[in-house]
């Protein structure tokens, strides 16, 4: 059984989510990849913080601010697919907001179809984390 106040916050990010899931929408058929990316980047850790809240179950919200953590706690408890999505997004973020780094590391470009699947993995992360949600766990 979740603690109430872990509940709370795990259904205010789906409602987070949710909400941004309908504006990266539009992001993607204006052809605005830049915002997409954004949006999908912040929707992707904002799944990972809520995957981190049901797991630990603690009434106070404990933030994961390493990027490598983040992608290992969604590939442990989601899929590969979806780590890689976070680990895309992070590199095409980098590039709009710090410009290309030589270093593949950081920065990438992604494709307008990495994007869609993204997006549509999200979709799929949604629900995967309202199932969590009912459940009161991850597995």
């Amino acid at each position: 059984m979740l603690a109430g106040e872990v509940e709370k916050r795990v259904k205010d990010t789906l409602s987070f989510i949710e909400e941004k899931l309908k504006r990266i929408d539009s992001h993607i058929q204006e052809d605005d990849k830049d915002s997409a990316v954004y949006w999908l980047f912040t929707v992707y850790e904002n799944v990972v913080e809520a995957i981190q809240d049901i797991k630990d179950n603690r009434k106070d919200f404990q933030q994961i601010k390493n990027h490598m953590m983040k992608i290992n706690i969604l590939k442990l408890n989601t899929g590969d697919k979806y780590a890689e999505c976070l680990e895309k997004l992070n590199k095409a973020k980098n590039i709009g907001a710090y410009g290309n780094y030589a270093d593949e590391r950081y920065s990438a470009p992604i494709t307008d179809e990495d994007v869609k699947l993204c997006f549509e993995n999200a979709k799929e992360l949604l629900e995967k984390l309202k199932e969590m949600l009912k459940k009161g766990s991850v597995q």
